[in-house]
């Protein structure tokens, strides 16, 4: 469902600053983190890099009868590759109105890291697999209403399995993952799990632009508020995830993608809408 035209003018002034402020950042990379392997067949230098950058993305979704609800979401990364490993902490800026109300924070901060387990290279292609572990910690006591939280209140755990095939023009990527909430004592509000699974398909149409296109799959279970299961906070969802990738230099690049949702159930009428992401990156 696609927000209403307007709705996202109060983000706009905020957008455009978290922009000017990831021109200060370096970068490697703004892919998932699940994202594993050469990219399209380039060789693993075993070179140690570190990174940082900002990851916005603009979305609503709506819970049963209650008012549209917009977010914007502005994701702060650092983090260090070495060969085959990765690590990463990511802090999320969030601003979320619903109906009049607004909520502005941060969510929760999250630790990740991946290790490749097994690869297959060849000079023309190579398959890998890896496996990342993550860590969800809370930054605030949380709201006491599921519908305007920005935080879980929940250290949340999480593990994700991803296996890619590179090739000299293209690549195929497939992953796993699930977390697990567990909420802090006296939370007002409990998260429930999730799981879900991505396909996608790359495409280097010249060297400075790839496309990429996916299809996500996530299953959210309830979330309880007060002890109270809430059926608007559980979905089944699919999305169609196309994104261009634009690196006309090394050091620089940009990339643009939506999630489009075409399979939506719920018990308690949630709808999620469209998602709008944006990245730029600098790279030494």
């Amino acid at each position: 469902m696609r927000g209403p035209r307007g709705c996202t003018e109060p983000f706009v002034r905020p957008w455009l600053a978290v922009l000017s402020l990831s021109a200060l950042l370096s970068s490697e990379v703004l892919a998932c983190p699940t994202c594993v392997g050469p990219r399209l067949g380039d060789s693993d230098t075993g070179e140690l890099r570190a990174h940082a950058g900002v990851r916005s993305a603009v979305g609503s979704d709506r819970a049963g009868a209650a008012p549209q609800r917009l977010e914007w979401s502005n994701e702060l990364t650092a983090g260090a590759s070495w060969s085959r490993a990765s690590v990463e902490v990511a802090l999320p800026f969030l601003a979320r109105r619903v109906a009049e109300t607004s909520e502005v924070g941060l969510g929760d901060l999250w630790a990740r890291g991946a290790l490749e387990v097994l690869r297959h290279e060849e000079p023309e292609a190579s398959d890998a697999l890896r496996v990342g572990l993550q860590l969800g910690l809370p930054t605030s006591r949380g709201a006491s209403r599921w519908l305007y939280a920005l935080g879980t209140s929940s250290v949340t755990p999480g593990v994700a399995v991803a296996w890619r095939h590179s090739d000299q023009s293209w690549a195929l990527t497939g992953s796993l993952y699930a977390g697990l909430p567990v909420a802090l004592p006296a939370a007002a509000v409990v998260f429930g799990p999730w799981f879900g699974s991505s396909l996608g398909a790359e495409y280097e149409a010249f060297r400075w632009l790839t496309a990429r296109l996916s299809v996500d799959v996530k299953q959210q279970f309830a979330a309880r508020e007060r002890g109270v299961v809430l059926p608007e906070s559980q979905f089944f969802a699919a999305f169609l995830a196309p994104e261009a990738r634009f690196r006309p230099a090394r050091w620089f690049s940009a990339s643009l993608g939506a999630s489009v949702p075409v399979v939506s159930a719920s018990p308690g009428a949630y709808v999620h809408g469209f998602v709008y992401r944006l990245g730029v990156e600098l790279a030494i």
